[in-house]
């Protein structure tokens, strides 16, 4: 069965927590975010050792889309990468298809269990009054434009409320300190996790110095379909021939065509075996035509006026453990 992890990312080293100190983070949470939950979790501790053995069991498959894309290099690279990433910089996580557990890492300083408890606390009281936005994040991957954008509705909201709890006015989060090599595998990672968390927190930071909690509720109620919010931009859903299409989105695709990314109000694309097929549609032919000089010679593509067909295989890695065969 598919996992989805929610981490927390320190980038400062700030053992265990006391029952005691856990009853009074979940109560000063729950009253500094305006939310409570209806049962505490459990809380479990758990050692780096057996932190990776659960990631060497996660192959995406979004790492086969974003080869066949060009946006990556190779995708079990790509897999490796992210893993690495997740065991040398989270220190909590929440399984929203568990949901009834914090895992906290094992022998780190107490301020940094705390920073992540009250992280990862939020993210556990999100999904008991807002179970809907996760479903957008269990159900697709990190090169799909809904789940980018409701991890960053999610992610916002428990750094709001984290640095409200230990009195921050700034967001200090500084992507460098992951350590990501500077190829492609590296700056998509690097760009998604920075728009997540970094945007994210700007977008829900917004709304509550408007409207307070009151507008941050509606945001994880009504989470945003597309990136393109972020970016104050209009987007829609081209169409495309299958049964379940997903939209890629500008932050995606600005990591194949640049800033031309801008330029892009729907696109669409469906995964059929060994195959997929899709639309890019641009503001303008004179956009079009740009992208298409980038796009061409890395993937399949036609342009027809403003849009970009596109087409191409998706390959299968049969070392991934836990993928059933041809399915991507």
């Amino acid at each position: 069965m598919k996992k989805v992890w929610i981490f927390f990312f320190v980038c400062t080293l700030l053992l265990g927590l006391s029952p005691k100190k856990i009853a009074e983070i979940e109560a000063k949470v729950q009253e500094e975010g305006r939310l409570r939950f209806t049962t505490p979790p459990r809380v479990v501790f758990i050692e780096r050792e057996a932190f990776q053995a659960i990631l060497k069991g996660e192959r995406s498959r979004e790492g086969r889309i974003l080869e066949a894309l060009g946006i990556i290099e190779n995708a079990r690279q790509y897999d490796e990468l992210k893993i690495k990433m997740m065991l040398t910089s989270a220190v909590g996580f929440f399984n929203p298809e568990e949901g009834d557990r914090i895992y906290i890492i094992e022998d780190l300083p107490p301020l940094e269990q705390e920073f992540a408890f009250v992280h990862e606390l939020r993210h556990y009281i999100q999904s008991q009054n807002f179970p809907d936005v996760f479903k957008n994040v269990v159900e697709g991957s990190l090169c799909d434009d809904k789940v980018i954008a409701a991890s960053a509705v999610l992610e916002g909201d428990a750094n709001l409320v984290t640095l409200r709890y230990f009195g921050i006015d700034e967001f200090p989060m500084d992507f460098s300190m992951l350590k990501l090599p500077d190829n492609k595998s590296g700056n998509f990672l690097r760009s998604i996790y920075s728009f997540i968390y970094g945007e994210g927190y700007k977008i829900v930071k917004d709304r509550y110095d408007r409207e307070g909690w009151r507008g941050v509720f509606y945001l994880l109620s009504h989470p945003p379909e597309h990136t393109s919010l972020f970016f104050l931009k209009p987007y829609g859903k081209a169409e495309c021939s299958c049964s379940s299409p997903f939209t890629v989105g500008m932050k995606v695709y600005s990591l194949l065509i640049g800033k031309l990314a801008d330029d892009l109000k729907a696109d669409c694309l469906c995964i059929e075996g060994h195959r997929f097929h899709g639309r890019l549609v641009f503001t303008g032919e004179g956009s079009a035509i740009l992208a298409y000089e980038k796009i061409s010679g890395k993937i399949e593509a036609e342009r027809l006026d403003n849009v970009i067909k596109i087409k191409g295989e998706v390959k299968n890695d049969s070392s991934h453990p836990g993928e059933k065969g041809n399915d991507p």
